[in-house]
């Protein structure tokens, strides 16, 4: 294989001179390590690199034409990209080259080999909305950059939901999250060794996130459930009946309740999934309802497609409803469970009790709710005046 002198390929000129042929031009950067120039018909070319594994395999790695720079930045360009390419391979990378599509999908096998199937399909819908369907989905990890995570984060920021109204920051803050997943177990799993294109474009705006919610009176949600279509209305109940995560409820199978002792048991959910809950009165009545003549692996929940609710159709559901019941517009389905621990902190149920049944930490409930306590405890710091 034929290695020429620097002058052949680095400037306009060399490169000029070069016949048209299938085979690069070779330049050794260093033992084992070439920069290659593909002399195409016209005036252009193609870059590669190539690397000498120390089983003496070559592999090789496109560069591509750079055509978007000025011809005498080419090499420059190509030189960098090969060094990138060759240090990437030197701190354990793989060759295959690897597009963020790939990676994506690479994950959610990753996410079932690891039986976490449920998270996967949670996950999976999420990536094909947001991140497949974009451009994003088509370079490889090593030619990404932190333009290109800008650029998409961007362009969600801009694409309205399905009902046509602007994606909450909240929720940019969720996909960018997923994306951030798909990327690092694309370095564990050495498709690349750096996390540097993505570690800020991918960071939480922290402004996006509300510090507590939209707390909804009881009148405020018997309208909402008065407004809500059959299909959903059993669910949003059982949020007003519980101080729990809607994805708990929408997991829930009709197995999950035992009639006979009322006890409910949550085996999946964000945080504290496998805890168990005494119903009685109203709650435990209503429950005994959703799961008459159900199989125990039947969803207790579920839409008019016959599977279970997650946070597009919920949302939607909620949103036409609490429209309906004037009820205000930053309002979510996820405040039904704040307002529920908000009431039940309220009436003086202890923080444990009420961090159990919401599937949270008792420091969270103090740090977001203890104001909310009974009244004597202002009326005990009353008493220090003098």
């Amino acid at each position: 294989m034929e290695i020429f002198a620097l002058s052949t390929i680095n400037t306009v000129a060399g490169r000029n001179r070069l016949k048209p042929r299938r085979e690069p031009y070779w330049l050794k950067i260093r033992a084992g390590d070439f920069l290659g120039f593909r002399r195409t018909e016209g005036a252009g070319g193609t870059w590669i690199a190539r690397h000498r594994t120390d089983v003496g395999k070559q592999t090789y790695q496109a560069l591509g034409d750079f055509s978007e720079l000025n011809e005498s930045e080419r090499f420059d360009a190509a030189s960098k990209a090969a060094s990138d390419w060759f240090k990437h391979l030197g701190e354990g990378g793989r060759t295959e080259v690897t597009t963020v599509a790939e990676a994506a999908r690479a994950y959610l096998t990753e996410l079932r080999a690891d039986k976490r199937a449920k998270v996967a399909d949670h996950a999976e819908p999420q990536l094909e909305l947001h991140v497949l369907s974009h451009r994003i989905a088509r370079i490889s990890l090593g030619k990404l950059r932190d333009r290109d995570i800008v650029s998409w984060r961007r362009d969600l920021r801009d694409k309205p939901t399905p009902q046509g109204k602007p994606r909450a920051g909240s929720t940019i803050n969720r996909v960018c999250n997923l994306l951030r997943a798909v990327l690092n177990q694309a370095v564990k799993d050495g498709y690349v060794t750096t996390s540097r294109a993505w570690k800020d474009a991918l960071a939480k705006d922290g402004s996006a996130e509300r510090s507590g919610g939209v707390y909804l009176d009881r009148d405020q949600r018997r309208a909402l459930l008065k407004h809500a279509k059959a299909e959903i209305r059993p669910f949003l109940e059982a949020l007003t009946l519980l101080p729990a995560r809607p994805g708990a409820i929408a997991a829930l199978t009709a197995g999950n309740f035992d009639k006979r002792t009322g006890v409910l048991h949550i085996t999946e959910d964000k945080a504290h999934g496998n805890r168990r809950m005494k119903l009685q009165g109203k709650a435990a009545a209503f429950f005994t309802v959703q799961v008459q003549d159900k199989l125990p692996a039947t969803l207790m929940f579920m839409n008019s497609r016959g599977t279970a609710w997650d946070r597009d159709s919920w949302s939607h559901q909620f949103r036409n409803a609490a429209d309906l019941a004037k009820i205000p517009a930053e309002a979510s389905t996820y405040d039904l469970r704040h307002s529920g621990i908000t009431d039940l902190v309220a009436v003086g149920v202890p923080t444990i009790t009420v961090a159990t049944w919401a599937g949270t930490s008792v420091a969270q409930i103090e740090a977001n709710y203890h104001h909310h306590a009974p009244e004597h405890s202002a009326d005990a710091l009353e008493r220090l005046a003098l």
